[in-house]
């Protein structure tokens, strides 16, 4: 139920990773998943490796569309899927959980007023 694929410089050094998660070939729509940059190298190459990776999606496994989520106040990273074509669907909020030394945001359907939210985005073909 996931693919994952690095992002390498030109020297094939591993500078990144991304991929696909919950496949729904009914709907032939999968959610982008596990974007995350190493070190600054090469700007615009987290760009060029979505567009790539989506462009790959719709030509080989016939995808339709996809969709993301995204912590509301990651700017840097709305910013790059917004060039990718991504547009904002709704914002989906979080409950703050603390378990021994760890912190973990679970999505709530609650209504009350919560510190941090998702951003769901969507991408059609």
């Amino acid at each position: 139920d996931r693919i994952l694929f690095m992002v390498e410089d030109l020297k094939n050094s591993p500078i990144g990773h991304m991929g696909f998660y919950h496949f729904d070939f009914t709907q032939k729509s999968v959610e982008i998943d596990n974007v995350v940059r190493g070190l600054p190298s090469m700007p615009g190459i987290m760009t060029c490796a979505l567009e790539s990776m989506c462009r790959w999606g719709y030509e080989y496994l016939k995808l339709r569309s996809y969709s993301l989520r995204v912590f509301s106040d990651n700017t840097s990273a709305i910013r790059l899927y917004k060039r990718c074509g991504f547009v904002p669907k709704k914002m989906i909020p979080l409950t703050k959980i603390k378990f021994k030394n760890t912190l973990l945001w679970k999505e709530t359907s609650e209504k009350h007023k919560t510190s941090r939210y998702f951003l769901s985005m969507i991408k059609n073909n």
